[in-house]
């Protein structure tokens, strides 16, 4: 069971995101904003969120920023943008921020769903299309990731929650068990100095990057 929050000035996107996501049986409760102000409002009262979305007109040109804010208080908190426009570069500066996603904002709410029942199972809320975008502008490679000293699997495992595949996926496509891949996301994070998934992509985009 988790909490989910969802910050959107829009009005009826609240209504209809409440009325879609408010009788999810994995849901323990859902909260809405309108404004960052009411969040930390809401967070300053001993509060707390498990998975974030957030609408990145919503919060203007301190998005980046209040991710930055957010995760300095609430470090568990996984934060999914949503934004009608982006660039690489965009996408790039959320997760170094310290989102765990970055989703167009076109998507259906079943889409939604999807990618946070993905990222709840260990993988990254990301579209194939920014995934490859990134992979793209990255450019990256065993080599430019030595500094973390990462195995070849452990890599491999990295690029692949990068790219959007969440555990059950990365164990089929490199033929091991679930557990297995538990256990690999262990070591990375340990050797990355990380404790979730979303600091672990974060970092990798940043060494691959060098």
């Amino acid at each position: 069971m988790i909490k989910l929050g969802v910050i959107n000035k829009n009005p009826k996107f609240l209504e209809e995101f409440s009325s879609y996501f408010g009788n999810k049986p994995y849901i323990r409760e859902l909260v809405t904003f309108s404004s960052k102000a009411e969040v930390r409002n809401y967070l300053h009262k001993k509060n707390s969120i498990d998975y974030l979305f957030m609408d990145y007109g919503s919060t203007g040109e301190s998005c980046l920023s209040f991710i930055e804010e957010l995760k300095s208080k609430n470090r568990h908190t996984e934060i999914i943008i949503i934004s009608d426009s982006y660039t690489k570069e965009c996408v790039i500066k959320a997760f170094v921020a310290g989102s765990s996603g970055f989703l167009p904002s076109n998507l259906s709410f079943e889409d939604l769903e999807n990618h946070l029942r993905n990222i709840i199972k260990g993988g990254a809320a990301i579209t194939p299309g920014i995934a490859k975008e990134l992979i793209a502008y990255f450019n990256p490679g065993p080599k430019k990731i030595t500094n973390a000293t990462l195995n070849e699997k452990e890599h491999k495992i990295i690029r692949l929650m990068a790219d959007g595949h969440n555990y059950r996926s990365i164990a089929g496509i490199m033929n091991v068990s679930g557990h297995s891949v538990r256990y690999y996301m262990k070591q990375i994070y340990k050797k990355m100095n990380v404790k979730s998934k979303g600091e672990a992509i974060k970092k990798y985009l940043l060494y691959s990057r060098e």
